[in-house]
């Protein structure tokens, strides 16, 4: 929210975000609130109140009705507004379940960090990610080793492919 000293409903817009912040957090993200005039020219902002979502330093503007927290938190936790492109994006464990709920084909890496195979591998995925959207294969990584550990993941990287919430794993790569 920028900009609250001049804005007739920042405070109760604030209020109403404030309702999700925790589930937010579950998610991974967390709110910031900024009033300073230069940080929302920086990032283009000329409407007040704006919620922007910073993924990898680059903002988004939400473009809904702040005063509906479900649509916000919605838009906040879905693999969507992560998206970037030429990547596949992060998760935890929280969003893969939804996006696994929300999509009938979806592949997850599962990987462990400071991996030089599992990197090579992310690397050589991150070349099909883009057609595999074409195809409407959301594509998604994990790094959570209790997880992997849950889904009896013995060796990482995995690949897992859901076929309408259906796991198959494969341990090929």
């Amino acid at each position: 929210c920028s900009d609250t000293r001049s804005c007739d409903n920042c405070q109760e817009i604030l209020n109403e975000l404030e309702k999700i912040d925790g589930e937010a957090d579950k998610y991974g993200v967390e709110f910031v609130k900024n009033s300073e005039r230069a940080a929302s020219k920086k990032y283009g902002i000329n409407k007040f109140p704006s919620l922007v979502y910073f993924r990898h330093k680059e903002p988004t503007i939400f473009e809904g009705d702040l005063m509906n927290e479900e649509e916000v938190l919605e838009w906040l936790t879905s693999v969507e507004s992560m998206d970037l492109p030429d990547k596949i994006e992060e998760v935890n464990a929280k969003i893969l379940q939804n996006y696994i709920d929300e999509h009938d084909y979806v592949a997850v890496l599962f990987y462990k960090q400071n991996c030089k195979k599992c990197e090579k591998v992310l690397h050589e995925l991150e070349e099909i990610d883009d057609d595999a959207d074409q195809q409407n294969i959301g594509f998604v990584k994990i790094s959570e080793p209790e997880l992997a550990y849950e889904y009896g993941l013995d060796e990482l990287p995995a690949l897992v492919y859901y076929r309408k919430k259906i796991p198959i794993v494969y341990s090929g790569i």
